[in-house]
């Protein structure tokens, strides 16, 4: 399979992700507790839904893959969500994999660099509070702590 063949099933599956995902957005947020005059919740994700396939027709995988990772973090702890995008994309996505397989990159590079990182790591420990990892919980704050210390430093 060629590059360009790769990043096309790539674009596609993260397109299909990202759409499914919205979707489910829509059903959850279609009842009345979430209605408001402020906000209009089912236009703004009607809205993202547009702008996903502009992104999408102009081959945009990074741009993709980061709101694919931004859209499913809300996600993690619902039980329903991955049934739902196996069911409508054929594709297997837990949210809580996915955060588990970031932070594990950081843990062996030893270090956090940068924002998106620091956000994951911080989220993984609330995860694990939960879950009562006191262990792990230990290992990423001091990642945390070591950031926090060296944050603006070059």
């Amino acid at each position: 399979m060629t590059n360009d063949m790769m990043k096309s099933e790539e674009l596609k599956q993260f397109y299909n992700i990202i759409i499914a995902t919205l979707d489910y957005d829509i059903i959850k947020h279609d009842n009345d507790k979430y209605k408001n005059n402020e906000f209009d919740f089912l236009g703004h994700f009607k809205d993202l839904k547009i702008k996903t396939k502009v992104i999408y027709e102009k081959g945009q995988l990074t741009k993709l893959k980061k709101w694919y990772h931004d859209i499913i973090e809300p996600y993690l702890n619902d039980p329903e969500f991955s049934s739902y995008i196996k069911d409508k994309t054929g594709y297997y996505v837990v949210p809580y994999n996915e955060l588990q397989k970031r932070v594990n990159k950081t843990l062996s590079k030893g270090k956090i660099k940068g924002e998106k990182e620091y956000r994951d790591v911080m989220e993984m420990i609330s995860q694990l509070i939960v879950k009562g990892d006191e262990e792990k919980i230990n290992i990423l704050q001091g990642l945390i702590d070591k950031f926090d210390r060296n944050f603006g430093k070059k």
